[in-house]
Protein backbone atom coordinates (compact mmCIF):
# COMPACT_ATOMS: atom_id res chain seq x y z
CA UNK A 1 0.00 0.00 0.00
CA UNK A 2 2.75 2.42 0.93
CA UNK A 3 4.70 1.74 -2.30
CA UNK A 4 1.63 2.36 -4.49
CA UNK A 5 0.86 5.56 -2.59
CA UNK A 6 4.45 6.72 -3.02
CA UNK A 7 4.33 5.99 -6.77
CA UNK A 8 1.12 7.99 -7.12
CA UNK A 9 2.60 10.86 -5.13
CA UNK A 10 5.68 10.87 -7.38
CA UNK A 11 3.51 10.81 -10.51
CA UNK A 12 1.39 13.68 -9.21
CA UNK A 13 4.40 15.87 -8.45
CA UNK A 14 6.10 14.97 -11.73
CA UNK A 15 3.02 16.29 -13.56
CA UNK A 16 2.69 19.36 -11.31
CA UNK A 17 6.37 20.15 -11.79
CA UNK A 18 6.06 19.84 -15.57
CA UNK A 19 3.23 22.39 -15.49
CA UNK A 20 5.22 24.68 -13.19
CA UNK A 21 8.40 24.52 -15.30
CA UNK A 22 7.80 26.87 -18.24
CA UNK A 23 10.75 25.63 -20.28
CA UNK A 24 9.89 21.94 -19.89
CA UNK A 25 6.20 22.59 -20.60
CA UNK A 26 7.03 24.45 -23.81
CA UNK A 27 9.33 21.61 -24.96
CA UNK A 28 6.67 18.94 -24.34
CA UNK A 29 4.58 17.79 -27.28
CA UNK A 30 0.91 18.73 -27.60
CA UNK A 31 -0.34 15.41 -26.25
CA UNK A 32 1.83 15.65 -23.16
CA UNK A 33 0.82 19.26 -22.49
CA UNK A 34 -2.86 18.41 -22.93
CA UNK A 35 -2.54 15.32 -20.72
CA UNK A 36 -0.76 17.31 -18.02
CA UNK A 37 -3.46 19.95 -17.75
CA UNK A 38 -6.30 17.39 -17.98
CA UNK A 39 -4.71 15.36 -15.16
CA UNK A 40 -4.38 18.49 -13.02
CA UNK A 41 -8.05 19.25 -13.64
CA UNK A 42 -9.06 15.72 -12.65
CA UNK A 43 -7.01 15.86 -9.45
CA UNK A 44 -8.45 19.24 -8.48
CA UNK A 45 -11.97 17.84 -8.84
CA UNK A 46 -10.95 14.71 -6.87
CA UNK A 47 -9.73 16.88 -4.00
CA UNK A 48 -12.99 18.82 -3.90
CA UNK A 49 -14.93 15.55 -3.94
CA UNK A 50 -13.08 14.21 -0.90
CA UNK A 51 -13.74 17.54 0.80
CA UNK A 52 -17.45 16.91 0.22
CA UNK A 53 -17.64 19.81 -2.24
CA UNK A 54 -18.07 18.25 -5.70
CA UNK A 55 -19.62 19.99 -8.70
CA UNK A 56 -23.39 19.76 -8.47
CA UNK A 57 -25.33 17.78 -11.05
CA UNK A 58 -25.80 20.01 -14.08
CA UNK A 59 -23.61 22.77 -12.63
CA UNK A 60 -21.59 24.62 -15.25
CA UNK A 61 -17.83 24.70 -14.70
CA UNK A 62 -17.73 28.45 -14.11
CA UNK A 63 -20.62 28.26 -11.64
CA UNK A 64 -18.70 25.59 -9.74
CA UNK A 65 -15.57 27.75 -9.85
CA UNK A 66 -17.45 30.73 -8.40
CA UNK A 67 -18.93 28.54 -5.66
CA UNK A 68 -15.46 27.22 -4.79
CA UNK A 69 -13.98 30.72 -4.83
CA UNK A 70 -16.69 31.97 -2.48
CA UNK A 71 -16.29 29.08 -0.07
CA UNK A 72 -12.56 28.27 -0.29
CA UNK A 73 -10.77 31.38 -1.57
CA UNK A 74 -7.93 31.01 0.94
CA UNK A 75 -6.80 27.54 -0.17
CA UNK A 76 -4.44 29.07 -2.73
CA UNK A 77 -3.01 32.38 -3.79
CA UNK A 78 -4.27 31.53 -7.30
CA UNK A 79 -7.90 32.28 -8.19
CA UNK A 80 -9.92 29.15 -8.95
CA UNK A 81 -12.20 30.95 -11.41
CA UNK A 82 -9.08 31.81 -13.44
CA UNK A 83 -7.84 28.21 -13.17
CA UNK A 84 -11.21 26.94 -14.40
CA UNK A 85 -11.06 29.40 -17.30
CA UNK A 86 -7.71 27.89 -18.25
CA UNK A 87 -9.10 24.36 -17.94
CA UNK A 88 -11.89 25.24 -20.34
CA UNK A 89 -9.42 26.92 -22.68
CA UNK A 90 -7.34 23.73 -22.70
CA UNK A 91 -10.38 21.58 -23.35
CA UNK A 92 -12.03 23.69 -26.03
CA UNK A 93 -9.26 25.99 -27.30
CA UNK A 94 -5.75 25.58 -28.61
CA UNK A 95 -3.96 24.75 -25.40
CA UNK A 96 -2.42 26.82 -22.64
CA UNK A 97 0.63 29.00 -22.51
CA UNK A 98 3.39 27.92 -20.17
CA UNK A 99 2.35 30.63 -17.69
CA UNK A 100 -1.28 29.47 -17.69
CA UNK A 101 -0.22 25.86 -17.09
CA UNK A 102 2.06 27.06 -14.30
CA UNK A 103 -0.88 28.75 -12.57
CA UNK A 104 -2.91 25.54 -12.78
CA UNK A 105 -0.02 23.53 -11.32
CA UNK A 106 0.46 26.08 -8.54
CA UNK A 107 -3.23 25.93 -7.67
CA UNK A 108 -3.21 22.12 -7.39
CA UNK A 109 -0.03 22.17 -5.31
CA UNK A 110 -1.48 24.78 -2.94
CA UNK A 111 -4.78 22.91 -2.78
CA UNK A 112 -3.13 19.61 -1.83
CA UNK A 113 -0.94 21.27 0.81
CA UNK A 114 -3.83 23.22 2.35
CA UNK A 115 -6.31 20.36 2.42
CA UNK A 116 -3.82 17.76 3.66
CA UNK A 117 -2.69 20.06 6.49
CA UNK A 118 -6.30 20.38 7.67
CA UNK A 119 -7.00 16.65 7.86
CA UNK A 120 -6.87 14.51 10.97
CA UNK A 121 -4.51 11.54 11.26
CA UNK A 122 -6.96 8.87 10.06
CA UNK A 123 -8.24 11.05 7.24
CA UNK A 124 -4.65 11.55 6.07
CA UNK A 125 -4.13 7.77 6.05
CA UNK A 126 -7.36 7.30 4.09
CA UNK A 127 -6.69 9.89 1.39
CA UNK A 128 -2.95 9.22 1.00
CA UNK A 129 -2.71 5.44 1.28
CA UNK A 130 -6.17 4.07 0.50
CA UNK A 131 -7.70 6.53 -1.96
CA UNK A 132 -4.29 7.86 -3.11
CA UNK A 133 -5.70 11.33 -3.78
CA UNK A 134 -3.48 13.63 -1.70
Amino acid sequence: IQKKAQLMLEKRYRIINLARNNEAYEKADDAQRHGTVRQINDWILDVFRIMGFPPLTGELPMDFAKRVSNEYAKLSTEDFTQVMTYMQKEEFGHGLSAREAEICGEYLSDLITSVYAGLGFWQKIRVRYIKRIL
